[in-house]
């Protein structure tokens, strides 16, 4: 009861739960049951008395399902039920081998053995704590330390990294000093009072598709993508799309609408976040473009009048699970209008650039790997394309040379307080630099790594799963779940074997989705130059909104935030808040949405 409370409003549709000697399994629904439509999600099974908890939305269920001989999904076969049965075919084999979005639990009474499970991408959330032999565990820290063994007690060090703005610092962190999170493509083992964990899948580097020409390479990466975009528009319940002018988000909309168009349904809903007019905003106008092409019900999200038509935002800083979360405003916008139009599922492009892209310095990996001419080409497309400028032949030779020299990528500025810890208090400025270090290390490719190989290891990295987790923990706040054609796994695997050339050329990143789309939508919006967001748009809204009601929160609380904060950011940032009109600083954000979580969490008062 305690732990469901603690995940509301994951529980709406009310709590299931099992128990038995040795452990105990609950799963809440996020809607109430319907009758027909009920996913089944907490199974227990005889004779073996196996028991299932689950969130999970398998992918190739037909092809699991004759790989264990049984009848395909049409027949009544349940993700579920193809879990168990690939469970006791393979055992703990059996998860590499599952496909899709998925978190489990699975209690194996006759081994007395719990194992919990995340997907290679980590699009469902996993955290524990295991103490004194006991295992607890819940799709979120809240909820883990909401149970009677699991101090509810602050990580100081994750409040240090918010400030310094490290969220994607490992794979396992939480603002809780006894809870973790599973890392994605793992799964843990717990037995005799005993936790291990252990790595089920790595993204490996295989550019085997050197032969064929750029038509073949074009139609066989649409018909993987339209499938994955297929298999996510799959039921139950009605699924929109977030659209911003973005390249990836384009793709999926554009192919989705197309399926739409042609299974005669009604058209996709899209929903977009837009500031000012098409004339003022880059981003809007790309927005404009797509919507126009017709075939979408879109819906779209001012900026400047969001406040006034979405109260269940003004307290967001408050109810997120971390902190970072408050930084998406916008999406927040995005799924409760989503909410509101009854819908339960969203299509979603993040992380298309680690997928279908390669690491910002490719043209000094060519370099490095014998080819000047592509290189220097590639450079100078780069540069006119992504950072719409003039190549520089001194900006090149520095590149080179740090390709060139042992170790010259990773050489970087000395750590400094004033730098890189400017909002923390002297007694932490040790621990905070000693995490920018630490980082900085999570996020660099490894050196001695080839291009396609550093394309790879990115996949993986920490700061591609924390987004994920972000709008995961998000679209739980608002009964939304999101879903990512790109991170599906067949179709990642199918990029990485991709050679670099299909993947970028000319300095265009993401070539084939970009002939993708160019086939589709306006060639303005295929062959768009550089990048922009309207997120920090969204976020100020929400700040000067409230500006009354933060300034109190800062005075009340700052004997509290001064433990963590230097007084001078304090100060500053009160000052702002005082300032007509309100200029809005990332200062001001971290340290306003910092107090507002502690407060609501009772870590400071």
């Amino acid at each position: 009861g305690a732990m469901a409370k603690a995940m509301s409003p994951r529980a709406r549709g009310g709590l299931v739960t099992w128990s038995g000697p040795g452990a105990a399994l609950g799963v809440m629904r996020s809607q109430p049951a319907v009758s027909g439509a009920e996913v089944d999600r907490l199974r227990a099974q005889r004779p073996d008395g196996l028991v299932l908890a689950s969130e999970l939305r398998l992918a190739g269920q037909d092809a699991l399902a004759r790989s264990l001989g049984l009848s395909a999904r049409g027949e009544g076969i349940t993700d579920e039920s193809l879990l168990l049965a690939a469970w006791r075919r393979w055992g703990e084999a059996c998860i590499e081998r599952l496909r899709g979005v998925f978190a489990f639990a699975l209690w194996d009474p006759g081994h007395r053995r719990l194992v919990l499970a995340r997907d290679v991408f980590g699009q469902r959330p996993l955290a524990y704590a295991c103490r004194e032999g006991r295992l607890v565990f819940a799709s979120t820290a809240r909820g883990v330390v909401a149970h009677e063994s699991v101090p509810a007690v602050l990580d100081p060090l994750r409040v240090v990294d918010f400030l310094s703005e490290l969220e994607a610092i490992d794979h396992s962190s939480t603002f809780f000093k006894e809870v973790r999170r599973l890392p994605p493509a793992h799964y843990a083992v717990f037995e005799s009072g005993r936790l291990r964990l252990r790595r089920y899948w790595a993204p490996q580097a295989n550019p085997a598709r050197a032969g064929g020409s750029d038509a073949q390479a074009l139609a066989e990466f649409t018909e993987r993508l339209d499938a994955s975009v297929q298999e996510c528009l799959r039921g139950p319940g009605p699924v929109a799309a977030l659209l911003s002018g973005g390249l990836d988000s384009a793709g999926l909309v554009a192919l989705a609408r197309d399926q739409r168009r042609e299974a005669g349904e009604a058209p996709l809903v899209t929903l977009s976040g837009v500031s000012g007019t098409a004339g003022e905003c880059e981003e809007t106008r790309y927005i404009h473009q797509i919507i126009d092409a017709d075939g979408l019900d879109a819906t779209r999200i001012g900026s400047a009048t969001v406040m006034a038509h979405r109260p269940e935002l003004h307290d967001l800083a408050e109810r997120v699970d971390e902190p970072f979360d408050s930084l998406m405003t916008l999406v927040a916008a995005m799924y409760a209008n989503a909410n509101e139009r009854g819908i339960r599922a969203v299509l979603d492009g993040i992380d298309g650039d680690l997928v279908m892209a390669l690491p910002e310095a490719y043209p000094f990996y060519l370099l490095r790997d014998g080819h000047p001419v592509q290189s220097w080409r590639e450079y100078r497309g780069q540069a006119r394309h992504y950072y719409c400028r003039r190549p520089g032949t001194l900006r090149f030779l520095r590149g080179a040379l740090g390709a060139l020299l042992p170790g010259g990528w990773r050489r970087r500025a000395p750590l400094t307080a004033a730098a890189d810890a400017p909002l923390v208090a002297p007694s932490w400025v040790g621990a905070a630099l000693e995490r920018v270090a630490r980082e900085r290390e999570a996020s660099s490719i490894p050196g001695g790594l080839g291009l396609c190989e550093a394309a790879a290891w990115r996949v993986s990295a920490p700061y591609a799963s924390v987004g994920i987790e972000r709008y995961e923990r998000l679209g739980a706040l608002f009964d939304i779940e999101a879903r990512r054609p790109i991170m599906d796994r067949d179709f990642v695997e199918f990029c990485l074997s991709l050679p670099w050339n299909l993947r970028l050329r000319d300095g265009w990143s993401k070539f084939l989705l970009r002939r993708l789309v160019a086939q589709r939508l306006p060639a303005e919006v295929a062959w768009r130059r550089g990048s922009s967001h309207l997120g920090w748009d969204f976020n100020v809204a929400r700040l000067r909104h409230g500006r009354e009601e933060q300034l109190e929160r800062l005075q009340r609380c700052r004997g509290g935030l001064e433990e963590w904060v230097a007084h001078g950011a304090l100060d500053r940032v009160i000052k702002e808040l005082q300032s007509q009109p309100l200029p809005v600083s990332d200062e001001l954000r971290l340290l306003v949405d910092l107090a507002a979580w502690l407060e609501h969490n009772g870590f400071v008062s």
